[in-house]
This record gives structure tokens, C-alpha cells and sequence, in this order.
């Protein structure tokens, strides 16, 4: 329990400081800002709707990337819907699920009370994707489908995710099957950090190809040393 305190310890005191700012800035420690912004997405007329995080659950979860055949083989997918009201998108390098697939083992965690025997870090592992997926309604409703919004909510699948995976390496129970499942974990997160590394290089005119220029042309010719 101590543990799981003092790893949380830091993000409360960084969350009050900002908190304090907000209070200072605007009035409000909740308050970031979004009233005074003078952009063509006014978040205080937004509203609420159900179907507009419908949208944003594809879009930051689910969306798929598009696989080109030349370096760095991911350019951003077209995140076109049918929405008849206001949303705000854009071209997405694929949601959280996609690039990540082993975190969809989030989903076990309600079976898996037997092999997490603290009380606290199960609870945890319920409560955050649950906060997750809150302020992924938040964000889809005031601000937006756009790929920085991921950061707002994924670190909080990713601590579900270590936790659940974590418990059942220490689980006797368990112990003929941790070999497989060490190879399938380390396997997966060869592939999602291969997938993260192409995707830097795979934006659109914030990418590494128009603003990296020299890097992005390095890399492509190591990769791809037959070019």
C-alpha cells in the first residue's frame, strides 16, 4: 500500500499545483482556460451528446491508421463520419487500442480478483480505466477527436494494464504458464514500440518528413538501404 501511495504522491502534488494555477489564472481550479478561447472551437457552446461520443470512442480507441507500402509504412487515416452536428477531427495515426492491442487485456480485470490479491491496486485497476473513460467523453464532447487528446486519458489504461499483468506474474498459480506469457508480453511490446517509432515518422505536415527533413531522410535510407 505504501508503494502505490508514494507512486501516486507525485501526480497529486502536480495536479494541485496546476489546479492553483487555474484557480489563480481564471477562477476556477478546473478552469484551464477554455472560456477565453478565441478560436474557430468555442468549448462552452459545445453541449453534450451521446452520439458525438460515440464517434470519439471509434476515433481514439478503435481507429485504424492507414498501412502504405514505403517508409515509414503509416500516414494518418481519414477520420471521416456521418455526424450531422459540430465535431471537431482530425486526421488520426490510429487510436490507443490499435497501436497498443495488448491493452486490451484491460478487459479481464473483473475475472482476474483471484491474482490480484491487494485490495487496493484491484481497485485501482477498475477505477482508472473508468476515469479514463470519462474524461475521454470530456474531451470528445468539448474539444475534440484529435490525436494529442490521447495523453489525457491513456496513461490511465496503461497503470490498468501493469497492474493486472504484474499481479499474474507473481501468482504461483500461474507459474507453468509465465514463460508463454512472458514471451507473448515482450513480443507485443516489440510490436507497439516499432508501431510508436514509424508512427513519429508518419504524421502529416507536422511529421518528421516536413519538419525533420534531414532525420526523417537519414532513417528512410537505413531502413530501407536498397533505396
Amino acid at each position: 500500500m505504501w508503494q502505490m501511495e508514494t507512486t501516486i504522491l507525485p501526480y497529486i502534488i502536480v495536479a494541485a499545483g496546476v489546479m492553483y494555477c487555474n484557480a489563480a489564472r481564471f477562477g476556477s481550479p478546473f478552469d484551464f482556460g477554455a472560456n477565453y478561447n478565441l478560436t474557430f472551437n468555442d468549448m462552452t457552446l459545445r453541449g453534450f451528446r451521446i452520439d458525438r461520443f460515440l464517434y470519439g470512442t471509434l476515433g481514439f480507441m478503435f481507429f485504424p491508421a492507414k498501412v502504405t507500402n514505403h517508409f515509414p509504412y503509416f500516414t494518418p487515416g481519414e477520420y471521416i463520419t456521418r455526424y450531422q452536428g459540430f465535431i471537431t477531427d482530425e486526421k488520426m495515426l490510429g487510436g490507443l487500442f490499435y497501436n497498443q492491442l495488448y491493452l486490451l487485456a484491460i478487459a479481464f480485470i473483473p475475472k482476474c480478483r483471484k491474482f490480484i490479491k491487494d485490495k487496493a491496486a484491484f481497485m485501482l485497476a477498475i477505477i482508472t480505466p473508468i476515469f479514463a473513460v470519462i474524461i475521454m467523453i470530456v474531451d470528445a464532447n468539448m474539444a475534440g477527436v484529435l490525436n494529442r487528446y490521447l495523453v489525457d486519458f491513456s496513461w490511465l489504461i496503461i497503470i490498468a494494464f501493469f497492474i493486472l499483468f504484474g499481479y499474474m506474474f507473481t501468482d504461483a498459480e500461474l507459474a507453468p504458464f509465465k514463460r508463454t506469457m512472458s514471451y507473448v508480453f515482450y513480443a507485443l511490446a516489440i510490436i507497439a514500440l516499432l508501431h510508436m517509432f514509424f508512427m513519429i515518422f508518419g504524421g502529416d505536415v507536422n511529421g518528421l518528413e516536413n519538419n525533420g527533413t534531414v532525420v526523417f531522410q537519414k532513417v528512410l535510407h537505413l531502413i530501407e538501404f536498397w533505396n
